[in-house]
């Protein structure tokens, strides 16, 4: 859930964009997966059942830091990942990351320019076109860069089950999305 007034997706992108100033590397960040050959049409067949609006994401709601120079409240730190599967086989998806801490927010936001998908039953590969990365970091003298990211196929097992949808990357690495 993203504050009052500010799309998710926003929030998501500044978060990735301070990450990525801060670590210094947004495309580790952003870009997980494992890169393959193309997939063929999808959202068809045993696709169906994941056409739909996706999210996967925390806020963190027990910890929130204030400024120690201003006293105002910093943003929330969290995380949003939004996959849009379409039927016909085009999807969208875009990722954010905020981070607070002292007097400090960083926020990263990347989306991809083009995005087909396909599900075998078993496993929903993804190709991305290249996209954009948006970083933005309030400390150490304010700092905002904007970064292309690469095309990339990725691919995950899936699991539905209760409504949700989990994707387990190649290294087992699982994500759990909810319908939007």
């Amino acid at each position: 859930m993203s504050p009052p007034g500010i799309p998710w997706k926003l929030v998501a992108i500044a978060a990735a964009v301070v990450a990525c100033c801060c670590v210094g590397s947004c495309g580790v960040l952003l870009l997980a997966g494992a890169a393959g050959e193309a997939p063929s049409s999808g959202g068809t067949g045993a696709g169906g059942a994941l056409v739909g609006s996706w999210q996967h994401g925390s806020l963190s709601s027990l910890v929130q830091f204030r400024d120690y120079k201003t006293g105002d409240w910093l943003p929330p730190s969290g995380t949003g990942h939004h996959l849009e599967l379409r039927a016909g086989g085009a999807c969208e998806q875009s990722m954010l990351i905020q981070s607070s801490i002292g007097s400090c927010t960083t926020t990263i936001f990347a989306v991809d320019e083009t995005c087909d998908w396909d599900f075998d039953g078993q496993t929903l590969t993804l190709e991305l076109g290249a996209g954009v990365a948006h970083s933005k970091r309030s400390c150490g003298g304010e700092s905002e860069k904007t970064t292309a990211t690469l095309a990339r196929v990725l691919r995950y097992r899936v699991r539905l089950e209760d409504g949700s949808m989990t994707l387990i990357d190649e290294a087992g690495r699982e994500s759990r999305f909810t319908r939007d």
